[in-house]
């Protein structure tokens, strides 16, 4: 009977040492996930860009606190670009919400590689990459509106 209970244990033990997708990992440790995107086939602000790139990095260090940081390739220095995280919505025409849900600093490009960051915001990693319906979006000041021919990224996040 002893030696059952062991066997039992043990197995138990083993199957639960499998690797688990990073987000069923919820209570423990850092949390990383990157989405990469290029450049949206619909912009048609500057016939000038024909190869724009960047790398969402979402980073979860703190149960329910993540922080996003965003890599761009492909600035031209001298230009601002504006960054920001849009949950979808299907009202507007480029289906995308009015106003930002996570903001970043203005990017004032000196390089082809730039990158900003999100304070961090309460928001659990797992939610954001299994539930969450949105679009991270660049475009540059000189075209700053939200449509779809300004964006130069606009890229799904989440489902």
């Amino acid at each position: 009977m002893k030696n059952s209970i062991l066997i039992l244990i043990s197995m138990f033990f083993i199957m639960s040492c499998g690797s688990q997708p990073e987000s069923d990992q919820v209570l423990f440790g850092a949390q990383n996930f990157q989405y990469n995107y290029t450049l949206n086939q619909l912009y048609s602000a500057d016939t000038i860009v024909d190869k724009f790139n960047a790398t969402l990095y979402i980073n979860s260090n703190q149960l329910g606190r993540t922080q996003f940081i965003v890599k761009l390739e492909g600035t031209q220095p001298g230009k601002t670009y504006q960054v920001g995280i849009y949950d979808k919505d299907s009202s507007f025409s480029s289906n995308i919400k009015d106003s930002a849900r996570v903001n970043f600093a203005l990017i004032n490009a000196i390089d082809t590689l730039e990158m900003t960051n999100s304070p961090l915001v309460e928001w659990y990693l797992d939610s954001i990459i299994n539930n969450y319906k949105g679009y991270l979006t660049v475009v540059s000041s000189d075209h700053d509106s939200l449509l779809d021919k300004n964006f130069l990224i606009k890229g799904q996040i989440g489902k």
